[in-house]
């Protein structure tokens, strides 16, 4: 497996499909907006970046499929985890 850092438009990419390879064929899903994703992680948009850190990841397995996706942010203090994006999601 490899963890992969979300730079670039080919990683986020991966990060939001995840998403939608999880829920596809439900009927009451609705995918979220990706900005706002986006946006959380900009450090130009996001306020917390003044006291902290964040970043996210893609999993692959060893064919190169994303299998997961995770963020996180560290504050000076300690871990801050956002909620969104508390635990790894797999499939």
């Amino acid at each position: 497996m490899q963890i992969v850092e979300v730079k670039d438009a080919v990683t986020r990419k991966a990060f939001h499909q995840v998403a939608y390879d999880i829920y596809k064929g439900d009927p009451n899903w609705v995918p979220p907006l990706e900005v706002m994703s986006d946006n959380a992680f900009d450090p130009a948009k996001n306020a917390f970046y003044k006291h902290g850190d964040g970043t996210r990841w893609i999993l692959k397995n060893d064919d190169g499929k994303v299998i997961g996706v995770s963020g996180l942010y560290q504050r000076e203090q300690g871990l801050h985890i956002q909620t969104a994006y508390r635990r790894m999601r797999l499939f």
